[in-house]
C-alpha cells in the first residue's frame, strides 16, 4: 500500500480536499505510526528527496558551468550577450522537465542560481541586470511555484536598489558599514532594512494562511525569511553594535533579546540564527579581558545558550504565546506540541 507524501498532502489542502491542520494530523499519524518524529515541533523544509535530484543537479551545475567556461575562452575579453540568452533559455527548458515535470527541487535551485549568474553577466547598466534577474525569477516563480525562486527575487531587488541609492556597482565590496550601519551610511542601510520589512511581511502573510505548514506557502515563507532575517537583524544589530560603550551593549542586548522573542513567537529559528553572530560579539567584549581563555569561553557559551533554547524551544514558545493571547492573530501562528 503506497503512503501518503508530504506532497500529496499539499496538493489535498491547495484543492480543498482536506483542511490544513487535517493534513498536519494526518502527517503527524503517518510519522508516529512508522516512529518518526512529527514535523510539528521543528520548521519543515524539504531541500530534495533521493539522490537523482543530486544527479539531475550535478549534471545542470557542469553543463552551464562548461559552457560558460567554453564562451569565456573564446571570448576572453567579452562575452556576446546572445551566449548568455541562449544559456537563459536553456534553463527554462530544462525547468520544465526538471521542475515542473519531475517537481525536483535541487536541480531548480540550480537552475535558479545560474538564471541569477547569467542575469549579472549581461551587459545592462547597474542595477538595471539586477532588475532584469528578479523579473527573471518572478517570471521562473510564477512558472514553477518553486518557493526558492522568491529569495532569488528578493535578493536581486535589493541589489539593484543598494547599486542605485550607492552609485556603486558592486556596494557589498564597500563592506557591511555601507549596507547595515545606520549611522555610517542611513539610505543603504534604509533600503536594506526597508526590503528585509517587506520580505517578513510577505513571509508573515504567507504563515499566518498555513500555521499547520503542510502546503507550499510554508515553503515560500521559509525562503523569505531567509532574506528578512540577515537584512533586519544585520542592520539594527549592527548599528547599535557600532556605537561602542555600555549603552551600545544594553542596546544589542536588548535587540537580541527583541530578535528572539519574535523567532520564537512565529516559530522561525532562521532570525535567531542571524543573531548569533553579534550574540557572540557581545560575549568577546564582556570576555575579552581573559584573552585566548575568553575566546574558548564564547564558543563555549554561545554552544550552550544554542543548545538551551534548541532544547526548550517549544516550552519557551508555549510560555511566549500563553502571554500574548491578547493578539488578535496570535491563534494563526503555528501551534505548540510539547512532548515529554
Amino acid at each position: 500500500m503506497t503512503a501518503i507524501s508530504r506532497d500529496d498532502l499539499a496538493a489535498a489542502v491547495e484543492l480543498e480536499i482536506v483542511t490544513a491542520e487535517q493534513a498536519s494530523r494526518l502527517e503527524a499519524l503517518t510519522q508516529s505510526r512508522s516512529g518518526l518524529r512529527t514535523h510539528l515541533d521543528d520548521e519543515p523544509f524539504e531541500f530534495f528527496q533521493g539522490f537523482s535530484q543530486i544527479f539531475f543537479a550535478l549534471g545542470i551545475i557542469l553543463f552551464f558551468g562548461g559552457a560558460t567556461f567554453s564562451a569565456r575562452l573564446y571570448f576572453p575579453v567579452n562575452v556576446p550577450i546572445v551566449f548568455y540568452f541562449s544559456f537563459i533559455f536553456i534553463a527554462f527548458l530544462l525547468a520544465e522537465f526538471v521542475v515542473r515535470r519531475k517537481r525536483m527541487q535541487l536541480p531548480g535551485i540550480a537552475l535558479i542560481a545560474f538564471l541569477t549568474f547569467f542575469s549579472l553577466q549581461l551587459t545592462l547598466p547597474p542595477g538595471f541586470r539586477e532588475a532584469f534577474g528578479a523579473a527573471l525569477l518572478l517570471l521562473f516563480y510564477l512558472r514553477h511555484r518553486l518557493p526558492a525562486a522568491l529569495f532569488g527575487v528578493g535578493a536581486m531587488l535589493l541589489i539593484a536598489s543598494l547599486v542605485w541609492v550607492t552609485d556603486d556597482p558592486v556596494p557589498f565590496s564597500a563592506g557591511t558599514a555601507v549596507l547595515f550601519d545606520l549611522g555610517t551610511n542611513p539610505l543603504a542601510a534604509m533600503v536594506t532594512l526597508g526590503v528585509g520589512l517587506t520580505a517578513f511581511g510577505v513571509a508573515m502573510a504567507y504563515d499566518l494562511r498555513d500555521p499547520h505548514r503542510v502546503s507550499r506557502l510554508s515553503a515560500c515563507a521559509f525562503w523569505l525569511h531567509l532574506l528578512a532575517a540577515p537584512a533586519i537583524v544585520n542592520t539594527l544589530a549592527f548599528t547599535v553594535y557600532e556605537m561602542e560603550g555600555a549603552v551600545s551593549y544594553l542596546l544589542l542586548s536588548l535587540t537580541l533579546l527583541l530578535v528572539t522573542l519574535v523567532a520564537l513567537a512565529i516559530d522561525r529559528r532562521s532570525f535567531l540564527t542571524a543573531g548569533l553572530v553579534y550574540l557572540g560579539l557581545l560575549l568577546a567584549t564582556l570576555l575579552g579581558q581573559f584573552g585566548s581563555v575568553g575566546s574558548a569561553l564564547v564558543i563555549c557559551l554561545l554552544g550552550a545558550i544554542v543548545l538551551l533554547v534548541a532544547a526548550g524551544w517549544q516550552r519557551l514558545r508555549a510560555r511566549l504565546l500563553a502571554r500574548l493571547r491578547w493578539l488578535p492573530w496570535v491563534d494563526r501562528l503555528p501551534p505548540v506540541e510539547i512532548r515529554q
